[in-house]
Order: structure tokens, then C-alpha cells, then sequence
């Protein structure tokens, strides 16, 4: 009769439970795993510096858009002397992104030079509240040329410790006292002589400090939407942060508002320069009509003369506007030849051509343009070039139509001095003093005319000065929240786990890929092999386990294959049941010697052989040192075999037969007729008979003894034979090599979720495991 498998109702199912046991019995590994992972991360968040976002928000003003602002509506009438101009948001964007401006802001807040409290085990950065004043005689020194950390540590209220951290050199100063080092001369002392403590002072060429500047300081819109700008930047020291946005911004206003200035201070220079001639021209003729009434003793004009004046009065003012026009069209075309390239041209003078006016309003805001590209550009730039022909072309375009103007001018001057000529032979009878008098004063009036003029657009553009707003708006000054940027610690934390987590399911992944050992009773089911029950793993030093009082799990599991085996074998008078396995140490002899205690228990005669010639080990389990046994029957046919029977102390009505000497030819032995009479003889005496027999994937002596054998028990041990392996009994099961085989697992181990709960192990000396151990502790 041969054994079916115990499990029929689970051989075809997935086990998802043997998945997954082995990841949860070996929970301590991942306990111990995110215990690491997470002391990692928190060292790191330890030793790392926080950094804080500090942001600033400003709005650009597009001035074509907006047009005049309220705050200078009281000025409307100035026109283009506000100095007006086009603002876009990507041109801010760039400015506040430049070179010139960034390193305004360094030079400014000696961004090269940091300082960093090292009283603690965390260096961090100070930055308003210095605990020392240190002055650097040699700026250059310092800002461009050399870099270089030191340490100042004090040694008392007067006296410090002054380290070069590259060269380890160290000095002794006093505070207070003018020093040199390679910076040059530098003077150092408390800020509060209560509060000192050692202070690291890293400094910087300042070319890389903007250049760190300007990939750190992000500048972006807002949205699409709206014109508005932010400005942020992430820094350990928020006040340093808020300090180098807000110098930023002041930064930008300054040079808006100075380009827009460019326009109205030329402006002013032209007026000046104008005022300046035109004051030395009325003084002189002012003098002329002093003298001449001085000389001739006139003080009024006669009545008589008033007539004739009243019309010659109105055509008078007509050519004195047209003069004052005349000279303005000479004056600018004279500016235009003379000026410098890169000049601005002088605004709002009064021309009455409108199309003039805003030729030069045009040409004034193409060359402010050019102005600011070239202050980070060259003059071979494809954009300068451009706006250098436009302007050409506006200038040529400008002077052409100043020339068409002095034409017309002049024209129309012709004709009014025609005019005049009529006048004035109508007042030929007037005496020739009044005549000679009224040329003067018209020089007088012509001069006094635009003396005024000039000092009323110097006023003006003075105004236009005092007014001119920049092209941004604060909306927001440079603010922190206070969070960290970074190192982000909910984040960090939650890698951490996961990496605990990953690594431990990892190694356990690839130890389960790499293992091929014998794991549990599936990977026989699979093999299509019957089994016949398992054997747990043991701590118990003892090999005879099955004892009468015993209620251990061990001698519970031995009881349990007696039972299994009585089922596989009900009819047999007489049981032979063979006991072998692949490889020694898989612990046959063991179950052997236990099996035969087990069946004794059950008031049978037991007789317990030993077949294994080669290797025997019952002999030392029982401790019975070396006897006479089955070859020595075989060899000696004098030698009786009830002779050789052996009594085990602690197993009741077991017999035992020794294997005897180890034999060099055991083979042989094994097919001599002697041991067939034997075990005919001893089938007569005993109920059943325990064979420990030789491992059958080592050597054939099994195998030559099959036909003896009523029930072979293949013992395959846990967690020690390769699955490999199997493949021999599997090929003997599928061959009928012998009769009723079965498989029987031993070293089951509860604590990884296998076998019964019980516990044993072949061969082992249990020692108490360290805390390591415990974690780390196989599936065995």
C-alpha cells in the first residue's frame, strides 16, 4: 500500500502564505534595517544646515500702458521732460539679473566675507549679529585677489587665538591691536566682551561670490497675467537673505530712475550752456538802449509815433516768434553736429514742429536703450548696431527737416521785413533818433523773449527731476516664513523607511532567489513524492529523544509517523522499514534510533539495526563505544546474532544490532546470503525492525538491499539538502525501487512558520545567541 499525500486538498493551490512568511518572520530584519536607515537620516538632518526661502515681490509699470501717474499729475503739462519710457517685464527680469547690479549688491554687503559660529558642534552662519567688529585695512586685498578661512578663538577678554585653517598657522593678538596677515592689516575686537566665542571667518573672491549670486537668486513673474516680478532665494541666514533682496531691488530703482534723469540732465546742461550766452547778449544790448537814450535824451515815444506803431507792433511780434524759432532750429542742428555719440538730445524746447519734437523724443528713447545694452554689451553687438543706424537715420532725418524749417523760417521772415519796410517808410517823417531807437529795443525784446523762455524750461526740467519715479513698485519686501527649504525632513524620513524597508526586502528577495535549500513540505508535494510527516527542529542535545514520559514536541512528532506508518503498512505481519536519505548528516541514524523508541512505546518488539557500514553513528549516540555487529555476523558465520543484540538503557523492548567493524568492502557484505538470513531470522523475533541504512545519493549499498525493505523512510532535512537534489528520490519513487517510499521532513522550524510548532536540530549544540544573532537569525 503506498502513501498518498497528507495535503491533496492544497497541492494544486498557490501558497500565497509561503510567500509571504518569510518576510514577515523575519520581521526583527527589517526592524533593525529602518532603525539604521532612520539613524542615517537623522544624523544627516543633524549635521545638515537648514536653508530658508526668502522671497521679495515688485511690480513693473508699463508707462505706455499707464500713462502719467497719479502722483505726477500736477506735472502733466511737462510732456516728455518726465523722461517717460517703455518698461517691459523680461527687460526687468534681465537687469535684476545682470552682472552690474548683482555685484553692486555684493560689494555692498561684503557678501565675500562670512562668519560662522563654531561654539557648538554645528557650524552656523551669523550674519547681523557679528560677536566681533573685524576691520580689513587692504579692501582690494580682500574683495578680488586672495581666499583664505581663519579662525579666531579667544583665550581671555584681551587676548585671542588667530588660525590660518589652510597653512594651520596659529598667532596670538590682543583685541583691539593692528595685526597683519595675508589680507593685509586687520584690527578685531568684541562687541560685547561678555559674549565671545570662537568664530570661523571664510572669505571669498568676490567674482565667485557673484557668480554663486546669480545662479542662486531666482527671478520670474508671477504669472502670465500679471506684470509682477519675484525675487527668491535660498539661504541658511534668512536675515542675510532679506538683506541681499532688498540691496537688490534699491540696487535696480537707483539705475531706472538715474536712466530715466539721462534725458532731463542733459537737458538742463543745454539750458545752462544757452542761458549763459543769451544773459551776455541781453546785457549787451540792454547797455546799447541805456547809452543810446542816455546819449540822444530820449525817455518815451511821442504820441504822434503810437499810431504808426500799433501795426507795425503786431506784424513786430509775428517776426520776433519766428526768429525765436529760427534760432531754436539753429541751435538744435548745431547741438546735433557738435554733440558726442551716446548724447541725448535737449527736449521740449518750445519748437512749434510737432513732427520735430517727437523725432527727438524718439531718438532720446533709442539711445537710452542703447545706453543700458551697452553697459553689458560691446558696440559690435548686432542690437547696438541697429539702434546706432536708427538713430543716424532719425538725426539725418531730424536735420532735414530742421533745414526745411529754417527755410520757411526764413521765407516767411523776408516777407514780414518786407512788410515792416512798409511800416517804416510811413514812419519816415518820424525823427531819426525814435527810428534808430526802436531797432534797438527790438534786439532787446527779441533777447529779453528768450532769456525768459530758457529759465522757464530750466525750471521745468528741474521739476521733471524732482519727480521722476522708477520703473518698479514694491509689492512685498523680502520675506521668510521661517520652514526649511531644505533638507526636507518629512521627506528624508519617509526615504529613509523606504530605503529600510527596500533593503531588507531586497536581501531576503535575493537570499530566497540564491537559496536552493529544502525549505518545507511543498517543494517535495511539487516533486509529485508522498510524505509522510516532518520532525521538528530540536535545541535538546540529546539524540534519543522518544522517552516514556516525554510529552515534548519531538517525541509528539515521533509518536505521529508511528501512527502514519502503522496506516501505510496495516496488513504486514512483520515491518521492515528501511531508513536512509540523500546525504549523510540529514539525520537517518537519529530518526532511526527515535522511530525504534517510538514503536517501543507502543509495547512492540523493536529491533533497531545498524546497516550503515561506512560512516555508522548509532554506536555514538548511544554511547556504547565500539562493539561486534552486522559485518562481523556476515564475515564470521561462527558469530550467532542473537549474540550481538545490544540493550538501549532508555528505550523499553528495543533491541540493537551494531553495523560491527567497518568493513573495506561493504558492498559486497551487503549482498552476501548471510544478511538475507539474517533478516529472515530477525522478522520471526521482532515486530518491527529499524534499519539505518547508508545514504543513497553517496553510495548503492541501499539500493542492494531493497528487496528486505517493506517501507523505506527518505529522510530530507530542512534548510541542509538542496532541492536539487531531490531529484533522486524522486527518480527512485517513480522507478519502484522500493516498496511503500515515503519521504519524511526533519528540522522543521516553527519560527519561520513550518512544521507543527515542534523544534529540533540534527547535530547542534545550542548556545545562547547574541542580540545580533537573534535579529539576523536564519530560516532555517
Amino acid at each position: 500500500m503506498e502513501v498518498n499525500n497528507l495535503d491533496n486538498t492544497q497541492e494544486d493551490k498557490i501558497n500565497l502564505k509561503e510567500v509571504i512568511l518569510p518576510y514577515v518572520y523575519r520581521w526583527k530584519w527589517f526592524v533593525f534595517s529602518i532603525i539604521i536607515s532612520l539613524s542615517f537620516a537623522f544624523i544627516y538632518l543633524y549635521i545638515t544646515k537648514p536653508k530658508y526661502d526668502v522671497t521679495a515681490k515688485v511690480l513693473v509699470k508699463d508707462d505706455e500702458k499707464s500713462g502719467i501717474t497719479s502722483e505726477l499729475s500736477a506735472f502733466a503739462d511737462l510732456g516728455s521732460m518726465m523722461g517717460g519710457s517703455i518698461s517691459k517685464i523680461e527687460n526687468e527680469i534681465e537687469i535684476l539679473k545682470s552682472r552690474t547690479i548683482i555685484s553692486q549688491v555684493a560689494s555692498d554687503l561684503n557678501l565675500n566675507v562670512s562668519f560662522y559660529d563654531v561654539s557648538n558642534f554645528i557650524k552656523k552662519e551669523i550674519y547681523l549679529d557679528k560677536i566681533y567688529t573685524i576691520n580689513f585695512l587692504d579692501r582690494n586685498s580682500l574683495s578680488y585677489f586672495k581666499e583664505g578661512n581663519f579662525l579666531i578663538t579667544p583665550k581671555n577678554n584681551n587676548q585671542f587665538e588667530f588660525k590660518n585653517l589652510k597653512s594651520k598657522s596659529i598667532e596670538i593678538h590682543k583685541f583691539g591691536n593692528t595685526f597683519d596677515s595675508k589680507f593685509g592689516e586687520i584690527i578685531i575686537f568684541p562687541n560685547n566682551i561678555k559674549n565671545i566665542i570662537p568664530i570661523e571667518i571664510h572669505i571669498k573672491k568676490l567674482d565667485k561670490v557673484i557668480d554663486a549670486l546669480q545662479k542662486e537668486i531666482i527671478i520670474a513673474p508671477v504669472n502670465k497675467e500679471s506684470s509682477a516680478i519675484q525675487l527668491s532665494i535660498t539661504i541658511e541666514n534668512i536675515d542675510k537673505g532679506k538683506a541681499i533682496l532688498n540691496t537688490l531691488i534699491d540696487k535696480h530703482t537707483k539705475s531706472t530712475v538715474d536712466d530715466k534723469n539721462q534725458v532731463s540732465k542733459n537737458t538742463l546742461n543745454f539750458i545752462n550752456e544757452r542761458l549763459s550766452f543769451i544773459t551776455d547778449e541781453l546785457s549787451t544790448v540792454e547797455q546799447n538802449v541805456s547809452t543810446f537814450k542816455s546819449s540822444n535824451k530820449i525817455f518815451d515815444l511821442t504820441a504822434n509815433a503810437s499810431i504808426f506803431l500799433e501795426n507795425e507792433s503786431e506784424n513786430e511780434k509775428i517776426l520776433i516768434e519766428n526768429k525765436t524759432q529760427l534760432k531754436l532750429a539753429e541751435y538744435i542742428i548745431d547741438y546735433i553736429n557738435n554733440h558726442k555719440k551716446g548724447d541725448l538730445l535737449p527736449s521740449n524746447m518750445g519748437i512749434t514742429n510737432h513732427s520735430v519734437e517727437k523725432m527727438i523724443e524718439t531718438i532720446n528713447i533709442l539711445q537710452l536703450e542703447r545706453n543700458k545694452l551697452i553697459d553689458y554689451s560691446s558696440d559690435r553687438n548686432p542690437i547696438i548696431i541697429n539702434l546706432d543706424n536708427q538713430i543716424e537715420n532719425l538725426k539725418r532725418s531730424l536735420k532735414e527737416s530742421l533745414l526745411n524749417q529754417l527755410k520757411s523760417l526764413k521765407i516767411q521772415n523776408n516777407e514780414l521785413e518786407q512788410q515792416n519796410n512798409l511800416l517804416e517808410n510811413k514812419l519816415s517823417e518820424a525823427p531819426k533818433q525814435e527810428k534808430d531807437f526802436k531797432e534797438i529795443y527790438r534786439q532787446q525784446q527779441i533777447k529779453e523773449s528768450l532769456y525768459l523762455y530758457l529759465l522757464q524750461k530750466r525750471e521745468e526740467t528741474a521739476i521733471s527731476l524732482a519727480v521722476t519715479v522708477p520703473n518698479t513698485k514694491i509689492i512685498d519686501e523680502a520675506y521668510s516664513n521661517g520652514e526649511t527649504n531644505s533638507p526636507k525632513k518629512r521627506m528624508i524620513i519617509i526615504i529613509s523607511l523606504l530605503i529600510g524597508v527596500g533593503i531588507t526586502l531586497s536581501i531576503i528577495y535575493i537570499i530566497k532567489l540564491l537559496d536552493t535549500k529544502l525549505k518545507n513540505k511543498q517543494d517535495i508535494l511539487d516533486l509529485g513524492l508522498p510524505l509522510i510527516g516532518d520532525i521538528p527542529l530540536s535545541k535538546n542535545k540529546e539524540k534519543l529523544i522518544v522517552k516514556q514520559l516525554d510529552r515534548s514536541s519531538v517525541t509528539e512528532a515521533f509518536r505521529l509517523l508511528r501512527t502514519n506508518i502503522n496506516f501505510l503498512s496495516a496488513n504486514s505481519e512483520s515491518k521492515t522499514i528501511f531508513i536512509t536519505s540523500t546525504i549523510s548528516k540529514e539525520g537517518k541514524s537519529f530518526t532511526a534510533l527515535n522511530l525504534a523508541a517510538a514503536f517501543g512505546l507502543s509495547d512492540k518488539k523493536v529491533l533497531l539495526i545498524g546497516l550503515d557500514l561506512r560512516a555508522p553513528k548509532l554506536l555514538d549516540y548511544l554511547e556504547l563505544g565500539n562493539k561486534e555487529g552486522v559485518s562481523d555476523y556476515i564475515v564470521n558465520s561462527k558469530i550467532e546474532w542473537k549474540n550481538l543484540i545490544l540493550k538501549i538503557n532508555d528505550a523499553q523492548k528495543v533491541d540493537f544490532l551494531p553495523s560491527g567493524t567497518i568493513p573495506p568492502n561493504p558492498a559486497e557484505l551487503l549482498m552476501s546470503d548471510r544478511l538475507a538470513e539474517l533478516f529472515k531470522e530477525v522478522k520471526n523475533n521482532y515486530d518491527y525492525i529499524i534499519v539505518d541504512t547508508a545514504p543513497v545519493g553517496m553510495v548503492a549499498d541501499t539500493l542492494l538491499m531493497n528487496k528486505f525493505a517493506d517501507i523505506l523512510i527518505y529522510v530530507a532535512r530542512m534548510n541542509f539538502l538542496d532541492k536539487r537534489l531531490l531529484n533522486i528520490p524522486q527518480s527512485l519513487y517513480k522507478e519502484n525501487k522500493f516498496k511503500n517510499m515515503t519521504i519524511l521532513l526533519n528540522g522543521s522550524d516553527s519560527e519561520n512558520g513550518y512544521g507543527y510548532g515542534y523544534g529540533y536540530g540534527y547535530g547542534d549544540i545550542t548556545t545562547k545567541k547574541t542580540l545580533i544573532q537573534r535579529i539576523f537569525k536564519k530560516d532555517e
